[in-house]
C-alpha cells in the first residue's frame, strides 16, 4: 500500500513518524472493511435494552451499548472484561487483562 500525506497546497508532509501512524490507520481501516462486518445501527429497542443493562450493572456506557447488542442480536459476547460476568447472557471470556 503505498501512502503519501499532503497539505492543502499540495506539498508533501515531512514528519515520517506521523505519517507512519496515518498510514497504519489507512490499513487498518482497509483491512477491517475487508471483513464480514455487519454494522449495527443504534434503534429504540437497542437503547432500552442498553439503559437496563447500565441501570443494573456496573458497566460503562459504551460497555452497556455492547452487552444489549449482543443480546438482541442473539450473540455471544466475547471478552476479557471480568465486569461482564455478571450478565446473564452467552459469553466467553477470554484471559483476563
Amino acid at each position: 500500500m503505498l501512502c503519501m500525506l499532503y497539505d492543502r497546497d499540495g506539498i508533501a508532509l515531512p514528519h515520517l513518524e506521523g505519517r507512519r501512524r496515518i498510514c497504519g490507520a489507512r490499513l487498518a481501516y482497509e483491512q477491517a472493511q475487508s471483513l464480514p462486518i455487519v454494522w449495527v445501527h443504534e434503534s429504540p429497542e437497542l437503547l432500552v435494552a442498553a439503559a437496563e443493562i447500565k441501570a443494573n450493572h456496573r458497566l460503562s456506557l459504551a460497555d452497556a451499548w455492547i452487552a444489549a447488542t449482543a443480546l438482541l442480536r442473539n450473540g455471544t459476547l466475547v471478552h476479557k472484561d471480568p465486569e461482564f460476568s455478571s450478565l446473564h447472557i452467552q459469553q466467553e471470556a477470554l484471559p483476563f487483562k
